[in-house]
């Protein structure tokens, strides 16, 4: 039995180049680590305190919510914010 493999070096090419920018892209770019309100505010375009506390009300959201004293500010972990706040748009999305 005989095996031939081609091998499209352009296509090749094309990928690594592509891995290599997005892995550089990744490290010059400094993560967010966690938010506060204003930064919720910003990102969401909600102005509505009504509706922004109905969704940071929700568990999935508040599970990712902390604060750094007793009785400080809250602070949500970005990731997990982002994460959450999308299943929570997607189920709003089927509601309405």
């Amino acid at each position: 039995m005989n095996v031939q493999i081609q091998l499209d070096e352009h296509h090749i090419n094309s990928l690594v180049t592509q891995l290599v920018h997005d892995k550089l892209q990744e490290l010059a770019v400094p993560r967010v680590l966690s938010l506060d309100i204003k930064d919720i505010k910003r990102i969401t375009g909600i102005n509505s305190n009504i509706t922004l506390q109905k969704i940071l009300s929700d568990p999935r959201i508040l599970q990712h919510q902390f604060r750094l004293g007793e009785g400080g500010p809250r602070h949500w972990n970005a990731r997990g914010f982002e994460e959450a706040y999308e299943e929570v748009m997607n189920d709003f999305k089927v509601m309405y």
